[in-house]
């Protein structure tokens, strides 16, 4: 009896013993559980931390990317043509040349924008004949006449038109006249640019071939040619305002010449009338005998005399034919009553580095004479102004 009392309290020692061991296993098991459950937390809540600062990442990367295509825009839709520039001497302070604009032309003011420059003056006249994108040529030309510094004095410098197509600058030529416009005045001068055929059809039909060059030019500079010709652009509305012809003193220009025995107030009227109703395809500008694109007209000496005796002046300057008459020197016909000032300076003609007219009062007389690039000077006719 005594050893199966000793039997039995041993197995309830061992049965303790083995709970005990229980117990404790399970509770290194959940010590182990909870130290491994604390570090999953951490390992998420540092996820967390990294995709909500990624998230925020995101959120500003978003912004700034908004932030800058707003800025391309807004910096788009104001940007301009670049201004005409021309080192220490001339810059174009107007507006710049923008690509897009109104959508149509505004209605030419013709008291601001006569459709015929009329002028007397006792200053030096400087007749331009055909530039055709020829800007460097421009350049050496009117500094070798002293017409780019200070904008060339008081002299009143006339270009009958055709500054674009041929050459491969006629934006650069249409900035330094627009320039010298606006320059000229200040030192008491004045430059006149008339319409040549080559901007009158270019504003008929910008797509047309004697347009392409330019159109091209415009295109590579981000300007749409249409909108140009539309005068949605500074340099559509400035070739709009052009005027058909000058007289200036007793001598008229006009980009071919021929008028067709009518007077000044004629030519204005009909000028007038066709811009009016936008028509740029109009016989009075664009037909075989019209004053912008006739040809062989001074073959006719009674025609020149009718022609001045209409206009009420002495002398016909014109461009538009560079084969008339001499090629590559201003010439002249009948006395001086007919001068031809196109002597192919364009490079894309290259009958010659430019020439000007110099008209030049000198007590009752007038005397006309030629300035070549290179300075040199060659009168060719003196008469009774």
């Amino acid at each position: 009896m005594g050893i199966r009392f000793y039997e039995d309290i041993l197995s309830r020692d061992v049965e303790a013993y083995r709970r005990a061991w229980r117990e404790i296993q399970i509770g290194q098991l959940n010590a182990e559980l909870a130290v491994q459950a604390h570090a999953l937390a951490e390992i998420n809540r540092a996820k967390y931390t990294a995709l909500r600062r990624l998230y925020k990442g995101l959120h500003i990367m978003i912004f700034m990317g908004a932030g800058l295509l707003l800025f391309g825009a807004i910096a788009y839709f104001f940007a301009g043509g670049a201004q005409a520039g021309f080192g220490k001497h001339v810059k174009f302070k107007g507006k710049s040349a923008q690509t897009s604009g109104e959508a149509s032309s505004p209605a030419r003011d013709w008291k601001e924008h006569p459709a015929l420059v009329e002028r007397t003056t006792s200053a030096e006249v400087v007749g331009l004949g055909d530039v055709h994108g020829g800007y460097d040529r421009l350049v050496s030309l009117l500094t070798a006449a002293g017409l780019i510094k200070s904008a060339g004095g008081k002299r009143v410098l006339v270009s009958v038109g055709d500054l674009i197509n041929k050459g491969d600058k006629s934006i650069e030529v249409m900035d330094l006249m627009r320039a010298l416009q606006e320059q000229a005045p200040h030192s008491g001068g004045e430059v006149i640019v008339t319409c040549g055929n080559h901007e009158v059809e270019f504003l008929g039909k910008p797509e047309r071939r004697k347009a392409e060059e330019f159109a091209s030019e415009l295109q590579a500079k981000g300007i749409d040619p249409e909108a140009v010709a539309a005068g949605q652009n500074e340099y559509g509305v400035w070739m709009r305002n052009l005027p058909v012809a000058a007289r200036v003193n007793g001598w008229f220009f006009a980009h071919a010449g021929d008028t067709g025995q009518q007077t000044r107030d004629q030519l204005a009227g009909k000028f007038r009338d066709v811009v009016d109703k936008d028509d740029w395809k109009a016989p009075f500008l664009v037909a075989d005998d019209s004053i912008l694109e006739s040809e062989k007209w001074w073959r006719d000496t009674g025609a020149v005399d009718r022609d001045l005796a209409a206009l009420g002046v002495k002398h016909i300057v014109f461009g538009h034919d560079p084969g008339a008459f001499k090629r590559g020197k201003i010439d002249l016909r009948y006395g001086g009553k007919v001068f031809r000032i196109d002597v192919g300076m364009s490079p894309g003609v290259n009958y010659s580095k430019g020439a000007l007219l110099l008209i030049d009062r000198q007590g009752s007389q007038d005397v006309a004479t030629a300035l070549d690039a290179d300075g040199k000077k060659t009168e060719l006719w003196r008469g009774e102004a």
